[in-house]
């Protein structure tokens, strides 16, 4: 797979959450979100309502201006 960088600076292709959802792998998605639920003290995340995805935003660096697409 080659490198995917986005916008904010993270690299999308090292990421646990992007790999799951490109390979459409349920079981291996489970495995994020139950560790992530604990790295981000956040026991209610589920993989449904887009939480992953909220958390993702939330890594992205402080103070970084973002381009009005």
């Amino acid at each position: 797979m080659d490198r995917i960088v986005a916008y904010c600076g993270l690299v999308c292709s090292e990421c646990p959450a992007y790999i799951a959802t490109q390979a459409d792998d349920l079981a291996m998605k489970e495995r994020v979100v139950a560790q992530w639920r604990v790295q981000f003290n956040a026991p209610d995340m589920d993989i449904g309502r887009g939480d992953v995805r909220r958390l993702h935003d939330r890594r992205r660096p402080v103070g970084r201006v973002l381009p009005v697409l």
